[in-house]
């Protein structure tokens, strides 16, 4: 499931960057990540409970970031 969740991760991240070079508007970019990022945070509140923690919740802007 894991490995899952980062090659959505790396699909979502690629889609920003596309979008960043302005081959693809903000809102499409937008629209076609969400999907993708609830997914991967699904994963990752499943992760952060199983350990006890609270989530990192990943978000459209968060995609430009290092993290």
């Amino acid at each position: 499931m894991i490995k899952n969740a980062k090659k959505q991760l790396a699909e979502a991240r690629g889609l920003h960057l596309t979008m960043r070079l302005g081959a693809l508007p903000y809102n499409e970019a937008k629209r076609l990540t969400r999907p993708l990022l609830e997914k991967v945070n699904k994963e990752a509140r499943k992760i952060a409970k199983k350990y006890g923690i609270r989530p990192k919740e990943i978000t459209f802007q968060d995609l430009g970031r290092n993290l």
